[in-house]
């Protein structure tokens, strides 16, 4: 009888305690939302609703409805490569002034994304996108938005994975609109050998040694010997060491909030200590060709590592090149499929990029901006997409 007791006391106990547990953790979430929609500041966008709402510029149902597209628009499969370069012109009906895009920020790269030449007011947000088995899923809140004096935003990858991020820009309500979208990047850290560029990496990350028993775990720079070799970020030398392997070596912890090591290999000199702080540009070592290097033209082998070693090709490849201005031009706005050839629309301004669905020969589309190659449409039935009229 007594062990009875002790069982259901015991039971009881895990209950109260499991039943606690949960709803603090209520509380913690439910507060946490709460604090974090007044702490967090308004976006431009955001900020712009509310007073048009308080000082009744434009009627509610305009209001709305103008929200609710950009709600919608959240779910817009376009993809695009970086780097990109469109110019749109949007007249003045709501949907037409929300246009959405669908990209990939590779580890190591800040993105740069500006609208010149705009016409009107613009506002611009980017969100990151979790991916998981199901389904793919903006972020609540932006995680940057266009300065809206100068209609530009550049955020870093925060990751050492590649992010899924969603561009939208919406026009002023009942603004006709224009203007030249370019998104560019470049890498977050500065190229480690000085004088030299991406196009001095000779050997790349998986590239076999020793017969194929190992995997290259870095980026070959090839320079002359006693080329200097730089600090890429601001940071604290963690270690100066010699091996076998990567003879003179060099660790440099980033002292930028990145939780990253740089690791440089095959010195002919190290010119720093451990402790010291160093800058970005500092000299930091020399070009060699010591340890198992020493029968191989001078080089610096550079890896980069969290928890193991990541690919640094990004990190090192050079700085976009700005995309040439489209050549087709929107000398329309609404356009008839040609009757000859075959015309698809795309998910994306590439030829072999998935394909929506083939439009039929006279079918109207309304032009609303153009890429080297495509035209970004919108079909009678509302469809979305990229077409080649060529």
């Amino acid at each position: 009888m007594q062990k009875k007791k002790s069982f259901w006391r015991l039971f009881i106990l895990l209950l109260f305690a499991v039943s606690v547990v949960t709803c603090v953790r209520f509380f913690k979430e439910e507060v946490g939302n709460f604090l974090g929609k007044i702490l967090s500041p308004s976006t431009p966008r955001e900020a712009f609703l509310k007073k048009a709402k308080r000082n009744d510029w434009v009627s509610q149902n305009t209001l709305e409805t103008w929200d609710s597209l950009y709600q919608s628009a959240k779910q817009d499969t376009l993809q695009i490569e970086l780097p990109y370069r469109e110019i749109l012109a949007l007249n003045n009906t709501l949907q037409e002034g929300v246009q959405a895009w669908r990209f990939k920020l590779p580890a190591g790269r800040r993105v740069f994304i500006r609208a010149t030449n705009s016409s009107e007011k613009i506002f611009g947000d980017l969100y990151e996108i979790s991916v998981d088995n199901i389904n793919e899923k903006p972020s609540n809140q932006p995680i940057s938005s266009l300065d809206t004096l100068i209609n530009q935003l550049n955020i870093e990858s925060g990751d050492v994975r590649t992010s899924n991020l969603l561009l939208l820009i919406q026009a002023m309500p009942e603004s006709a609109v224009s203007y030249d979208l370019q998104i560019i990047t470049q890498p977050v850290i500065d190229f480690p050998v000085a004088g030299k560029t991406a196009k001095s990496i000779l050997s790349f990350w998986g590239d076999p040694r020793d017969g194929g028993r190992r995997k290259h775990e870095g980026n070959d720079i090839f320079a002359p010997r006693r080329t200097p070799l730089l600090a890429v970020v601001d940071g604290r030398i963690s270690s100066t060491r010699g091996s076998n392997l990567g003879g003179k070596t060099i660790w440099l912890r980033d002292g930028e909030g990145r939780d990253l090591s740089y690791y440089y290999a095959h010195l002919d000199s190290q010119l720093v200590s451990v402790g010291d702080v160093v800058q970005r540009g500092d000299t930091i070592g020399l070009v060699g060709n010591t340890g198992n290097a020493r029968f191989t033209p001078p080089h610096l082998h550079f890896g980069i590592y969290q928890s193991g070693a990541i690919d640094p090709f990004n990190f090192l490849n050079d700085p976009d090149r700005m995309p040439r201005s489209p050549q087709v031009a929107i000398e329309e706005k609404l356009k008839k499929v040609p009757q000859r050839g075959r015309h698809y629309l795309r998910t994306s301004p590439e030829r072999a990029e998935n394909i929506i669905r083939q439009l039929i020969a006279d079918e109207e589309v309304t032009l609303l901006g153009s890429t080297a190659r495509f035209y970004r449409v919108r079909t009678q039935n509302g469809e979305l997409g990229y077409v080649n009229f060529d």
